[in-house]
């Protein structure tokens, strides 16, 4: 993932780049919308579809699903993504509820546990090759 694109998944998932319920009020009521009713179900259209591939790309990176669960449930709840869309969505980027909710695929256990043991590792890692640069430039 790029740091654009986890720079833009945020916004998006706090809802910092979405109109505000005022410039969408302004919308309906200025005239530009002719039907309202059609825009509605467009705009809920665009909240599922962008809600789906806000999803598939964290269910790309399955280590990350735990810590943006909650991201995931504020942007459900902003943006009214049903239980039935949220199911549908899962479904569609292939993967069960079930799995979702344990955070990993079936048959990736031993890859979830060993990911986690690896993001030690990294930490442990990087320690120490910041202690060698250390030392060899003061020590």
């Amino acid at each position: 993932m790029s740091s654009w694109d986890f720079w833009n998944e945020k916004r998006i998932l706090r809802g910092v780049s979405r109109p505000s319920s005022v410039c969408q009020r302004h919308f309906l009521t200025s005239g530009e919308v002719s039907d309202p009713e059609e825009w509605t179900i467009k705009r809920n259209e665009q909240s599922q579809h962008r809600y789906m591939g806000i999803l598939r790309n964290v269910l790309s990176h399955p280590r990350y699903l735990k810590s943006r669960k909650e991201e995931l449930e504020n942007y459900r709840i902003i943006h009214h993504i049903d239980d039935s869309h949220h199911t549908n969505a899962v479904e569609a980027c292939g993967w069960t509820m079930e799995e979702f909710e344990q955070g990993y695929k079936k048959g990736q256990e031993i890859l979830h546990k060993e990911t986690e043991d690896d993001d030690d590792d990294l930490k442990r890692d990087i320690k120490w090759r910041i202690y060698g640069i250390y030392m060899r430039m003061f020590g």
